[in-house]
C-alpha cells in the first residue's frame, strides 16, 4: 500500500526513499507484514528484530550462515 514517502539513511552515509509497506513472503509458511519498500533497492533488507518479535524464534549467527529456531515453551 501506499505510504508518505520518507527518507532513510544507512551507515554507509546514502539515504533512499521508502514509497510502499507491503507484505514479504519467506517461505510458503510464513509472511512478514508490515515492510517497507523501498525502490531503489537491488537486495532485500530484513530487519531482524522485527522478524524475531513477529516469529517468537530466535537466530544463530555463525561466521558463514544465521539459522532461526522456533523456542519451545519450555526452556
Amino acid at each position: 500500500s501506499d505510504i508518505l514517502p520518507f527518507a532513510m539513511k544507512f551507515p554507509d552515509g546514502t539515504s533512499s526513499r521508502a514509497m510502499k509497506r507491503g507484505t514479504l513472503a519467506l517461505s510458503s509458511d510464513y509472511l512478514l507484514p508490515d515492510v517497507l519498500i523501498v525502490p531503489d533497492f537491488d537486495c532485500t533488507l530484513i530487519s531482524v528484530s522485527k522478524l524475531l518479535k513477529q516469529t517468537g524464534c530466535i537466530a544463530i549467527f555463525t561466521a558463514h550462515c544465521v539459522s532461526y529456531r522456533t523456542v519451545s515453551r519450555g526452556l
